[in-house]
């Protein structure tokens, strides 16, 4: 019988009143409960005496428990229940009996740890440093993590314990840890570290009788992020000696001592080791009269679930106020949607796009290559009062200066990479406030199929293809696109590749998948479609010009413009806003001794679907024409421009 079977045979026996059952149902569950109270009041007197409450209380009420599958979430309410007795009790007395606990927990690390030197340094402070952040926060905070971390209760179980819904209980684990997260950092301790504090701290204050490195690295990766390794090395002996010894963590006074190179968790080195970047940015207007005037700080986080290169998920919080105190409306794009929080409201906005700046500029991240920065600062003027100052090894972003504001000085703005898990970025609003979705039918869906159509002279061009909306869909309806051009040739693009079939010459030129969506939408990449064109030309270091369409202020026009000797080919995108989609697209050249060209390519997409593809229309692509032996070879410039010229083929490499 496994030790849960165990103590459920000895619920359900004490719930007849058999005394030798309820017992040894006391023995059994002490050493947790001792654990959990003792997480959240961090004092061993009040713990033994709560610990005794929670005992009595648990006797004489355990015939009314109705169900033994409940009986944890039941007894730790009792605990709970207990405590917050004992703290309302403390304030009436106006009495602070919160002891200090390093002392003891550092005797006991120091008997299971025994390291010596340095390294016991270390780890003496590292403690300290931990239990004093955990003494900073709320009971109610300790309470959470303790359940969640080191008791391995569900959401719905806290949610019992804590008598609030499933969905406020997550949000009180996220308000917890970002809070212990902020503690930390204060005393030296990296978000890049944070797991492993965690871990730390449930070992030393885990009884013989709750100690677990099972239960441990389950409950806080579950919990809190995903690097199991990390925090099933700090469940054990060696691993936390191993974490000290390697430089895992970063102390203040202690900076990146470590002995094995490869054990880092705080160094980023390139491009391709980020999963996340955080920081906060100060943001102003300019009114019609007079100077720039503060606006508060935009706090901004990324991931990016497949690297760099790959989609992204963005979470903006806007601050208000002198020290930037008072929150105010809030942003998170993820895999599932496009959600805008107006705190004033109270309400949630789904909408059909991704953000793009009010300004009209590109939006740069901090992870772009050297390349693409560069010419970004080349092309748009550089604000001024704020100047960027870039890693020499990696090329990214380490910090902004701002001293565009008198009432904030010169504001640094610190970039902090690969602190944060896509937990991070799940839907966390509380569950009273009013949703609101502002979405057409297809972007509901999170897909759909779209149709291109134009001319080149007496040549039709027709074109189909699928889009995702959202990177959850990516999997399910990947993107594909094919367009055909009558009497040249036909082009393809899929998740097994792309190619160019020219006709006349009967000759295929294989490419990368996605070579062909290039210069066109990409949704579910997590930027909206007027940054993915200008990007895509900023990267072949293609100039490009943005205004607002004078007629409807609901689109907006980028124009591509590459000159040659003799001539000037232009790329002008329609781009409708609201859907974050492109309307049309114009190709044209002048100056050529053939009098140049006109070529309008006008796009569909289709809200309903249901009765659509009967005839196969939209059948997607297969990889029957790739194999890995094919070369698959790169286009010297954006595809757009070749096609205007009608030497697509001849343009690759």
């Amino acid at each position: 019988m496994t030790q849960i079977d165990k103590v459920r045979d000895l619920v359900d026996r004490s719930r007849t009143g058999d005394s030798d059952s309820l017992s040894a149902l006391s023995q059994q569950v002490e050493g947790k409960i001792y654990a959990y109270i003792y997480r959240v009041t961090l004092d061993p007197d009040i713990t033994e005496d709560l610990v005794q409450d929670t005992h009595v209380e648990m006797v004489s009420s355990i015939m009314k428990l109705k169900k033994v599958e409940s009986f944890w979430p039941w007894l730790y309410r009792i605990a709970r229940s207990k405590i917050q007795q004992h703290y309302r009790q403390a304030q009436r007395r106006k009495e602070s009996r919160t002891a200090t606990l390093e002392d003891a927990l550092l005797v006991q690390c120091a008997q299971d740890y025994a390291i010596g030197g340095l390294g016991g340094l270390m780890r003496q402070e590292l403690v300290q440093s931990i239990v004093q952040s955990m003494k900073g926060l709320k009971q109610e905070y300790r309470s959470v993590l303790a359940l969640r971390c080191y008791e391995d209760l569900s959401y719905a179980e806290i949610a019992s314990v804590m008598n609030c819904s499933e969905l406020n209980a997550r949000v009180w684990f996220f308000r917890a840890r970002k809070a212990l997260q902020k503690r930390l950092s204060s005393r030296g301790i990296s978000k890049g570290a944070f797991l492993a504090a965690l871990g730390l701290f449930g070992r030393a204050t885990a009884t013989v009788e709750a100690a677990s490195a099972t239960t441990l690295a389950a409950g806080v990766t579950q919990g809190v992020g995903t690097t199991a390794t990390v925090v099933g090395m700090a469940g054990t002996k060696m691993g936390v000696v191993g974490l000290i010894l390697t430089g895992g963590i970063m102390l203040g006074g202690l900076a990146h001592w470590q002995a094995n190179s490869s054990a880092r968790i705080l160094d980023v080195q390139s491009r391709d080791q980020v999963k996340s970047v955080h920081f906060t940015v100060q943001s102003g207007s300019k009114p019609a009269m007079g100077s720039l005037q503060h606006k508060g700080a935009y706090e901004k986080s990324y991931y990016f679930p497949e690297g760099v290169d790959g989609p992204m998920f963005m979470r903006m919080q806007r601050w208000g106020g002198i020290p930037q105190t008072v929150k105010l409306c809030s942003w998170l794009q993820n895999a599932e949607g496009n959600y805008y929080f107006h705190s004033g409201e109270r309400t949630v906005y789904l909408h059909n796009y991704n953000l793009w700046l009010s300004s009209w500029r590109v939006t740069q991240l901090p992870t772009d290559t050297t390349e693409l920065a560069r010419y970004l600062r080349q092309t748009e003027d550089e604000v001024e009062g704020v100047v960027k100052l870039y890693n020499y090894d990696t090329g990214m972003l380490e910090s902004i200066i701002d001293a565009r504001f008198r009432d904030v000085g010169r504001y640094k703005t610190s970039f902090a990479y690969n602190t944060l898990q896509e937990d991070y970025f799940l839907y966390d609003w509380p569950t009273d406030v009013q949703i609101v979705d502002l979405r057409d039918k297809m972007h509901q869906r999170g897909w759909t199929w779209f149709r291109i159509k134009g001319a080149i002279g007496e040549n039709k061009i027709e074109g189909k293809g699928r889009i995702p909306f959202v990177y959850a869909k990516c999997r399910e309806y990947p993107a594909w696109l094919q367009l055909e051009i009558e009497n040249k040739g036909k082009l393809m693009d899929s998740k097994e590749g792309a190619y160019w079939y020219d006709i006349k010459n009967q000759r295929k030129e294989y490419y990368r998948a996605g070579t062909f969506f290039e210069g066109l939408f990409r949704p579910w990449m997590g930027l909206h479609t007027i940054d993915l064109v200008r990007r895509d030309a900023a990267a072949r270091q293609i100039e490009f010009q943005t205004e607002r369409a004078a007629d409807d202020l609901s689109f907006g026009w980028v124009t591509l413009v590459k000159r040659y000797s003799n001539k000037q080919a232009e790329v002008s995108y329609m781009i409708d806003m609201e859907r974050d989609l492109i309307d049309k697209i114009i190709l044209s050249s002048v100056g050529s001794a053939e009098g140049g060209r006109e070529i309008i390519l006008r796009f569909s997409f289709l809200d309903e679907i249901d009765q659509e593809n009967k005839d196969g229309e939209f059948t997607a692509p297969t990889g029957n024409d790739f194999s890995e032996e094919v070369q698959k070879k790169e286009l010297q410039s954006l595809w757009l421009f070749d096609l205007i010229e009608g030497n697509l083929a001849s343009q690759s490499r």
